[in-house]
Order: C-alpha cells, then structure tokens, then sequence
C-alpha cells in the first residue's frame, strides 16, 4: 500500500514511497493542512461513557493497557496478577488479532480470563472499542 495524501490543488492520489517522487513545497518547513473528524468517533465516545457509569455503578476499577506490540503488557498484567491473588478479584479482557498466546500466558492465575479476536470483521485490530467491551 502507498502513501495517500492531497495536493494544494485538490488532487487526491497515492503512490508508493520507495522512489523518487517530487513534490516541490513539501519540504521539512512545509505546511500541511491536516483535517480532523472528531465526529468519527463520536458513537464509540457515547458507548464508552455508557461502559465507564456501568462499571462505576458496579464498583468495578478498569484498567485500559495499550501500547505497541513487545511493549511488555502481558508481562506487566503477569505480575500484576501475582501481586493482586487473594486480594481482589480480577478479569482481564484480552483483544488479539487472531491467536490466544497471551490470554493462555494469562490463564490459571487466579483471573479470569476472556479472549476477544478481532481478525474477522473487526479491522484487524488489536485494540478493542468500547462496543467490544460492553
């Protein structure tokens, strides 16, 4: 997949990045006109307040651990959840693409543990949105 972008003339096209391709004005000093559609999420805004009041109104503390993949999230909640047995009660919600790994590293330790794949009809995703978690 290419590179999407606009020109000042309206022009709208892609193209891959791996040659050369002019594009006199852009420079590193340039300025970009960058749209942003705050409307886009509105409705995932809307669930997650819904979700936050019902967790709130449960007396339940949400934790929400996003980062880059490696990052160390499952490490982090494996430790977490050594820390937290016979504490507190515990569940962890685990969003993957497609595998169980890291819900399976999660198993057996003292949580409970639900797996959510987002490969099919999801995006493909890692993340879970608030309709997912509701």
């Amino acid at each position: 997949m290419g590179r999407f972008h606009r020109h000042d003339d309206g022009t709208v096209h892609d193209h891959a990045h791996g040659g050369r391709h002019d594009h006199q004005g852009y420079g590193a000093d340039a300025t970009v006109r960058v749209e942003v559609l705050e409307e886009l999420f509105a409705e995932n805004d809307r669930v997650a307040a819904a979700n936050r009041a019902a967790f709130a109104g449960a007396g339940v503390r949400v934790v929400n651990l996003m980062s880059s993949p490696g990052a160390g999230k499952t490490t982090l909640l494996e430790r977490s959840l050594e820390l937290l047995a016979g504490r507190c009660r515990v569940g962890v919600l685990e969003g993957d693409i497609a595998t169980s790994l890291d819900a399976e590293r999660l198993g057996g330790r003292a949580a409970a543990v639900s797996l959510v794949n987002t490969s099919d009809g999801f995006g493909a995703e890692c993340h879970l949105d608030a309709v997912m978690v509701r």
